[in-house]
C-alpha cells in the first residue's frame, strides 16, 4: 500500500511539474509572437514622430492618419493610442467611452519608463495585449506610444489546453494507482511467498529451503541469505542431537554398573 502511494505520489507530482511547464512555455510561445508583432508596428509609429513640439501639432496627427490606418488594416482589432511624454492622451485610433481610463492611468504609470514594456489588460470583455513603447529624440523623451492587439483567441486556446492537459491528467488518476498497486504487489510476491514458506519450517524439517528466484536481484540476495541461516541452524541441531548421542552413549555403562550395584 505505502509503495503504492508513493508511486503515484511521484508519478502525479511529475507530470503536474511537466504539464505546467508546458504550459508556460505555450503561454510564453503565443505572446512572443504577438508581442514580436506589435513591436514591429509600433517602431514604424515611433519612427514617425519626431519632436514634441511637431507632435502637439494637429496637423501632424492628420497628415499621419494614413500611416495610422495601414497599420490597423494589418493587424485587425489594433488599438493605438499616442500621448505626450507626461502621459496626457494626444491621438486614439477609437474611442473607448468609460475603458479609456484603464487605459489613460495605465499611461501616467508609464512617464518613466525606458524601455518597452507588455502588460495585458481587459477592455470592457475584450482581453488586449498591450505594448508601452518610449518615442525618443535625441535622447529625450517626446512621447509614449501605447498599442493594443486583441488576444482573446490565445486566452481561447490557453483554456482550451488547461482544459485538455486537466483531463489527461485526472484521467491518468484512475489507471496510474492500479498500475503502481500491481507493480508493488508484484515486487512484493516473492517476499510473501518466502515469509510463508520461512513459516512452515520447524526444527523438524530444517532440511528444507526456500527456493530461489534466479532473478540476480535483491530478492534472490534475500533467499541466499535465509537459506544460508537455515543451513546455520541445521547444522547446529545436527551437532547438539550428536551431542545428546554421545553423552547417552557414554553414560549407559556407568549407570547400568550403578543400577546393577
Amino acid at each position: 500500500f505505502r509503495l503504492t502511494i508513493w508511486y503515484s505520489a511521484a508519478f502525479f507530482i511529475a507530470m503536474a511539474v511537466v504539464f505546467t511547464s508546458f504550459y508556460f512555455l505555450t503561454e510564453r510561445s503565443l505572446y512572443s509572437y504577438t508581442d514580436l508583432a506589435i513591436t514591429t508596428h509600433s517602431q514604424k509609429i515611433v519612427e514617425i514622430i519626431p519632436t514634441e513640439d511637431t507632435l502637439m501639432n494637429q496637423s501632424f496627427i492628420n497628415n499621419s492618419s494614413q500611416v495610422f490606418a495601414q497599420q490597423f488594416s494589418e493587424m485587425p482589432g489594433m488599438l493605438l493610442i499616442i500621448s505626450d511624454p507626461y502621459g496626457k492622451v494626444l491621438y486614439r485610433s477609437q474611442d473607448l467611452g468609460p475603458n479609456e481610463a484603464v487605459l489613460t492611468d495605465l499611461l501616467e504609470k508609464s512617464t518613466s519608463i525606458i524601455k518597452p514594456t507588455f502588460v495585458n489588460r481587459s477592455i470592457g470583455a475584450t482581453p488586449l495585449r498591450l505594448g508601452i513603447f518610449p518615442a525618443k529624440r535625441d535622447g529625450q523623451s517626446v512621447a509614449i506610444v501605447l498599442m493594443g492587439q486583441p488576444v482573446d483567441v490565445i486566452q481561447k486556446s490557453l483554456n482550451t489546453l488547461t482544459l485538455t492537459l486537466l483531463l489527461v491528467y485526472f484521467g491518468l488518476l484512475i489507471p496510474t494507482i492500479a498500475g503502481g498497486f500491481l507493480l508493488a504487489r508484484r515486487a512484493m510476491d516473492p517476499i510473501a511467498e518466502t515469509s510463508a514458506k520461512l513459516k512452515k519450517i520447524s526444527s523438524q524439517n530444517l532440511d528444507e529451503r526456500v527456493p530461489n528466484p534466479k532473478t540476480g536481484d535483491e530478492i534472490e540476495e534475500l533467499t541466499e541469505t535465509f537459506n544460508g541461516l537455515l543451513d546455520r541452524l541445521s547444522e547446529a541441531f545436527n551437532r547438539e542431537r550428536q551431542f545428546i548421542g554421545d553423552v547417552a552413549h557414554e553414560l549407559k555403562t556407568p549407570l547400568s554398573t550403578i543400577r546393577s550395584s
